[in-house]
């Protein structure tokens, strides 16, 4: 059985790798970030697709009649 001094070294350094407060503040912004980004590219695209099919629609329309 390893040593009480042995245990809590070993949990010291898994503790390096753990996330602090600060940094789930962070990676809470920068997701928000993100999603605001997402949904302003998605609308924009969905905004072109329109206009290309309105446009599309009415060539063929014109060449139609």
């Amino acid at each position: 059985m390893a040593s009480l001094e042995e245990r809590v070294s070993r949990l010291e350094a898994a503790q390096e790798n753990l996330a602090t407060k600060s940094d789930l503040v962070e990676l809470r912004a920068d997701i928000a970030k993100s999603k605001v980004e997402i949904i302003m590219w998605a609308v924009g695209v969905g905004i072109g697709v329109a206009a290309l099919n309105s446009s599309v629609t009415i060539i063929a329309l014109r060449l139609a009649g």
